[in-house]
């Protein structure tokens, strides 16, 4: 709702030379039956009471050329599949009909309305790129009709252009701001963007678009319950999910139903979108949608459960992490986890609101090594976010001295990174942070010079199956040493078990030694 169907059949239906354009409008007819007669109607039809209406449409229709355009099908669409399809096999009328749901019409052919592209990068620091941008020039051009002096400059610039790409470029979103700019500065609605679906409303003619909430309603009652649920619990994951996920999460939710034809109604009623990514396809919802659908979770009873869905989902992601990080598919795996992280942070917000401490710092365990291959800066917080707790469980306080001693060499305090790095190994009660503690040491004895401390500490993290990175390390020091020898005999057995056991990532960091 609200991308623009209406205006853009209008337009396009009056561009065509010679042609009588018929609108017909759906949003007054509730009942299927009554289809045929407002069709009529909009033909301008006198019948008789023994007269089918669509019969008298065909032939009317048969006898001149005419452009219909039919609106707002999607409440009707059980009466517009028959009616539509007979005008189009029938007649030689040009129908042009805007649904939200496809018709499902032998004939039909489809053409998906998105939003307005947004700036991002560079261009959303450029005046004149904002000047081109169809999201910002749908702005200006509302908000010039309630403040005539209302302009674009570098100071209104990063607050228009923030507004635009957080109502996702929906042209209805943006309207509906810019015509708050009377009584609002660009600045002031961003602020109250958690807020959107009340404050961007309006007195419109049209009822369905007074307000984000009632147009996003209508196309909410359209669905039916199962799939409801569906958009809803999607809410809860503000990254989407990818096609795996939704065919995990489907059929948990879809309560005995078809769980794919539940997907693909949401899809079909652009509710969700589904786009492809290096990762493959993942299923997400403009944020403008998303924040209807966490609305309906806070006033229902889902709201816990969609919460631990979230969590189990990234608990799910995370324990095909390591195996997968070392296989081919390295690279499409480090895509898909950089996509998931909103999904990451809101498990952690949730494990941490609920005091799930034990799960939290397995979340960061999960990622350590790949967020060590990969410098993902958020990890580092998150040892912080860990370091700080005082209701740590027993057990846990050398996977949590592990995570923090990489924090702390990322960040250049290899001092800090040191003591934690020794904490991990010290406790001697886990054997994932003894590993970790130990590959830490060697890198902040690396670079304060230490080179003996490092050596030792990569020999004998080294010692554990695929620790290649830790081996070839050590073989680096020898060579940092003045050991050209040493270190060649090293390598050349770090490379023999790289090539037969590695992934692409240890096979590059063997080539960086070499």
């Amino acid at each position: 709702g609200g991308t623009g169907k209406t205006r853009l059949a209008v337009e396009a239906a009056g561009s065509l030379d010679a042609a009588t354009v018929v609108f017909v409008d759906l949003v007054p007819v509730r009942d299927e039956r009554a289809l045929d007669l407002a069709l009529v109607a909009a033909l301008g039809l006198d019948i008789g009471a023994a007269e089918h209406p669509l019969d008298a449409a065909c032939a009317y229709l048969r006898a001149r050329p005419v452009v219909l355009v039919v609106d707002n099908c999607e409440h009707v669409v059980g009466g517009a599949r028959p009616t539509i399809g007979r005008l189009v096999d029938e007649t030689e009328a040009v129908v042009l009909a805007t649904s939200r749901v496809p018709l499902g019409i032998r004939a039909e052919r489809i053409v998906r309305l998105g939003p307005l592209p947004v700036l991002i990068g560079s261009d959303a620091l450029s005046v004149e790129a904002a000047t081109g941008n169809d999201a910002i020039a749908l702005f200006l051009d509302r908000a010039r009709r309630v403040d005539s002096d209302f302009a674009l400059d570098e100071g209104t610039l990063p607050a228009i252009v923030s507004l635009c790409a957080s109502l996702d470029g929906l042209p209805l979103a943006v309207e509906l701001a810019a015509a708050r700019m009377s009584t609002f500065g660009p600045a002031d609605l961003v602020e109250r963007l958690d807020r959107r679906l009340d404050l961007l409303g309006e007195d419109r003619h049209d009822e369905r678009h007074r307000s984000l909430r009632t147009t996003l309603e209508w196309s909410h009652e359209l669905l039916g319950p199962e799939e409801q649920r569906l958009f809803r619990f999607l809410a809860a994951f503000p990254a989407g999910l990818s096609l795996d996920a939704v065919e995990w999460l489907t059929p948990a939710l879809a309560r005995g139903g078809d769980a794919l034809g539940v997907r693909d109604a949401l899809v079909a009623a652009s509710l969700v979108q589904r786009v492809s990514q290096p990762s493959g396809t993942r299923y997400v919802q403009l944020e403008t949608m998303r924040a209807y659908g966490l609305d309906l979770l806070d006033g229902s009873d889902d709201r816990s459960r969609s919460r631990d869905l979230v969590v189990a989902h990234v608990l799910r992601l995370l324990d095909r992490l390591e195996a997968e990080r070392r296989s081919p598919a390295e690279i499409r795996w480090n895509d898909l986890l950089r996509r998931e992280l909103p999904n990451l942070r809101a498990a952690r917000a949730h494990l941490a609101a609920t005091g799930r401490i034990e799960e939290l710092v397995g979340i960061s365990v999960a990622v350590h090594e790949w967020a060590k291959l990969r410098d993902v800066g958020e990890i580092w917080v998150w040892a912080d976010e860990l370091a700080a707790r005082d209701d740590l469980p027993v057990g846990l306080e050398s996977r949590v001295a592990a995570v923090c001693a990489q924090a702390e060499w990322r960040r250049g305090r290899f001092a800090d990174a040191a003591a934690r790095s020794r904490e991990a190994i010290d406790r001697d009660d886990d054997p994932w942070a003894v590993l970790q503690g130990l590959s830490s040491l060697g890198v902040a004895s690396l670079f304060t010079g230490d080179l003996p401390v490092a050596i030792s500490a990569w020999d004998r993290a080294g010692a554990s199956p695929l620790r290649f990175d830790d081996r070839a390390n050590a073989a680096l020091c020898h060579a940092y040493a003045g050991d050209a020898d040493e270190a060649a005999r090293r390598l050349a057995v770090v490379r023999a078990a790289v090539e037969v056991e590695g992934g692409p990532s240890d096979l590059a960091w063997v080539a960086y030694v070499t």
